[in-house]
């Protein structure tokens, strides 16, 4: 903090943050918030979302994904918990990681002892997003279940944003500013993080996934009517140059 009161300009990368720091002392005006948003010429907000169809036979694919850093607190042991409670009722869901991260070696341990060969693939790499996207895109439903703790309270994962820019719908842990731009109130909320909680959540979307699709649109339209980082990066561009005008007076 002490640090931060001496700067010309603090940036923080969500609002509920910069509410914090102003509580912390920092004075209102000196606080920008710059969104981490992605990268629209690459998660393009304005194409075509998946199409919102999947048929009642539980044997019928339903894939699930996750891409990012494998770390305990990311809650995916839960997630692969909650996809062998799922299975026993829609053998034809499965799931795809992809990262890597030192909870690497315990997700893989888990799928064997669970039985998930045939249902989880674990792809313990580092790859370009642009790489990924195509992969991504053949998702039916990302799942990020965040640990709810204090360190990861005011955590916004640009993974859901990048979800939400592609059109598909994510079953996410509510942290504080996660609730923040998106409501107390949504039906993937996981609400109840446990692996059975998961699961439920899962069932819920692949059972009602038109509805839950056509949530995630309007959700995608309103969010990136908005915000986009085309147009919101001229907060840190305009910042540079009043910066910048200040030194040269």
């Amino acid at each position: 903090m002490g640090a931060a009161r001496l700067a010309h300009a603090v940036l923080t990368a969500e609002h509920p943050k910069a509410e914090l720091l102003a509580r912390h002392g920092i004075p209102p005006d000196k606080i920008h918030v710059l969104l981490n948003l992605p990268d629209d010429r690459v998660f393009d907000p304005d194409a075509s979302a998946p199409a919102a169809t999947v048929t009642d036979d539980p044997r019928a694919p339903f894939r699930l994904i996750y891409h990012g850093t494998l770390a305990y607190r990311h809650g995916l042991d839960r997630a692969v918990e909650a996809l062998a409670l799922v299975t026993r009722r829609f053998p034809g869901v499965g799931m795809t990681i992809i990262g890597e991260g030192d909870h690497l070696p315990v997700l893989l341990r888990m799928r064997d002892e669970l039985g998930l060969r045939d249902h989880l693939e674990i792809d313990g790499s580092f790859h370009p997003i642009e790489e990924i996207v195509p992969r991504l895109r053949t998702a039916h439903l990302a799942v990020i279940p965040t640990r709810a703790e204090v360190s990861t309270d005011y955590l916004l994962p640009t993974k859901l944003l990048e979800y939400l820019a592609l059109g598909i719908p994510a079953v996410c842990t509510p942290t504080r500013t996660v609730r923040h731009y998106f409501g107390e109130a949504h039906p993937l909320h996981l609400e109840d993080d446990s692996p059975e909680g998961v699961a439920r959540k899962v069932v819920h979307a692949r059972v009602n996934y038109a509805r839950i699709v056509a949530q995630t649109a309007e959700t995608r339209r309103r969010f990136f009517g908005e915000l986009r980082w085309s147009t919101h990066k001229r907060i840190y561009l305009e910042l540079l140059e009043r910066l910048a005008e200040t030194r040269r007076r």
